[in-house]
């Protein structure tokens, strides 16, 4: 038996993290199944809500239509002076464009390096200012003081700020509809490296994103030290290898542009590759 059901529930609802160092080895192990467990199941009921708005709204986005070899390399939550400049160095060396979905709060604390994604030809784009669950907001109270403020910051430093990924991943129905009205574009991602999880190596990270690659993939990952530091240690060889495989590299706006002109028709089906 567990010695505190609390820490199990706590654990579960991620409010802590899995430190059992404290428990005996077998109620250890049932702790990390009974988490690993909570955390498949959010992930598959994560992948049914947004692939069901992705079909349902035509502003909100997992993937461009595949109908070319193209691919889209987003990194979240930044930027930051540490990992941010790494990641922008390998992308110079390979001559490869990418998306950075950049929190509020951190373009106030990192202009320079939020300037510096502009000026080398990355899309910055908005990530909400403090990276809130959106979905526990009203529509009108997330836009205006999560999500409007932080595409302020976006176009003071030369972003897009008619593009945008929530917290998460998670927005409701009514937020999405919001955002179209204010000509906002959700972009989300297919293909998720993991990155964020503590559990996965950066050999795990780089077989996630090569494993799910595919047309019109967006892959998501992060540079911040949560995965930033994971990420970055496989960043050139992922690109490569992806290389390897025909794919080339575009932004994320790049990536749907066809789906938001109504060009294309949204690809079908809509997937979310989520390593399980």
């Amino acid at each position: 038996m567990l010695k505190s059901s609390l820490f199990a529930l706590l654990l579960l609802c991620g409010y802590v993290e899995a430190q059992i160092s404290f428990l005996g080895d077998g109620e250890a192990q049932q702790v990390q199944v009974l988490h690993n467990e909570f955390r498949s199941a959010g992930l598959r009921s994560f992948k049914a809500t947004v692939e069901r708005q992705a079909l349902a709204f035509p502003n909100f986005f997992l993937q461009g239509s595949g109908d070319e070899k193209r691919i889209a390399l987003s990194f979240d939550d930044g930027p930051d002076n540490k990992y941010t400049p790494q990641i922008l160095d390998i992308l110079a060396e390979y001559e490869v464009k990418a998306s950075f979905f950049a929190l509020g709060w951190r373009l106030e604390h990192y202009p320079q390096t939020a300037r510096r994604i502009v000026s080398e030809g990355h899309l910055l784009a908005g990530h909400s200012m403090n990276h809130p669950d959106l979905r526990d907001y009203s529509a009108e109270t997330a836009y205006l003081e999560e999500i409007a403020p932080t595409q302020d910051l976006i176009l003071s430093l030369g972003g897009q700020a008619d593009y945008f990924r929530p917290p998460y991943g998670a927005l409701t129905d009514e937020e999405i509809l919001y955002l179209a009205d204010k000509g906002i574009k959700v972009v989300n991602w297919s293909i998720d490296s993991l990155d964020w999880n503590r559990d996965s190596s950066s050999e795990q990270i780089l077989a996630n994103v090569l494993n799910y690659a595919h047309a019109g993939g967006i892959v998501l990952m992060h540079s911040i030290p949560v995965g930033g530091p994971k990420s970055l240690a496989v960043l050139a060889r992922m690109i490569e290898a992806l290389r390897v495989e025909g794919y080339e590299f575009v932004r994320v706006d790049v990536l749907v542009e066809d789906l938001v002109e109504g060009v294309l028709e949204p690809p079908r089906p809509i997937s979310l590759n989520i390593p399980f």
